[in-house]
């Protein structure tokens, strides 16, 4: 099956590096354009911070995710380098735009579990 345009929303943790890599892969197959997604959401940002739980500043997240894509995704020369983006808002959200606009045949995202700060944060019962 050919993918035109496959979005990749990332979190920088080890589920989403798997998932780039992957996405890379099926781009190569493919030959189609693969485009990388990062959101900074302002409400975890802030429960995080007032658990003491460290993040980058949204100038340092954007530099960092140069930094993961390029690390993911670095052994795909013959594939053309990932567009990506940086966003802020809700996660959700903003994957559902930029699927939508310009269109995504395909996203592929990785998944891993919230622990408990981030389940409240969240506003996730158990």
């Amino acid at each position: 099956m050919k993918f035109r345009r496959i979005l990749c929303p990332v979190d920088c943790s080890k589920a989403s590096s798997a998932a780039l890599r992957a996405a890379a892969a099926l781009s190569r197959a493919s030959g189609g354009r693969l485009t990388v997604l990062f959101v900074d959401d302002p409400l975890l940002v802030a429960a995080a911070a007032r658990h003491t739980i460290r993040v980058c500043p949204p100038q340092r997240s954007a530099i960092e995710l140069d930094r993961f894509v390029r690390r993911a995704a670095a052994k795909r020369s013959e594939a053309a380098e990932p567009a990506h983006h940086y966003h802020v808002g809700q996660p959700a959200r903003e994957i559902l735009k930029l699927a939508k606009h310009p269109g995504a045949d395909l996203i592929v995202m990785g998944t891993r579990g919230m622990g408990g700060i981030m389940r409240a944060a969240a506003g996730i019962d158990r």
